[in-house]
């Protein structure tokens, strides 16, 4: 649980961070839809739950510029 206390302590000392979450069935195919949603947005941080993501989708296929992306397959 430490691990996480430090987490949600670094976001709340965040002011005015714009986050938003998606539930996405195939991300590959939406990804262009994902990124003119941030484009349009300009979200700090998205959270995306992709159900049908696994390690076999390499990192390049799915990355979006000027974003940090972090799986959990």
């Amino acid at each position: 649980m430490a691990g996480n206390d430090f987490i949600f302590r670094d976001l709340k000392s965040l002011k005015g961070i714009s986050l938003g979450a998606l539930n996405v069935k195939s991300l590959f195919k939406n990804l262009d839809k994902v990124k003119h949603l941030l484009h349009e947005s300009d979200l700090d941080l998205l959270l995306i739950q992709e159900m049908f993501l696994n390690e076999y989708v390499g990192e390049p296929i799915i990355e979006i510029p000027e974003y940090h992306l972090s799986r959990l397959d």
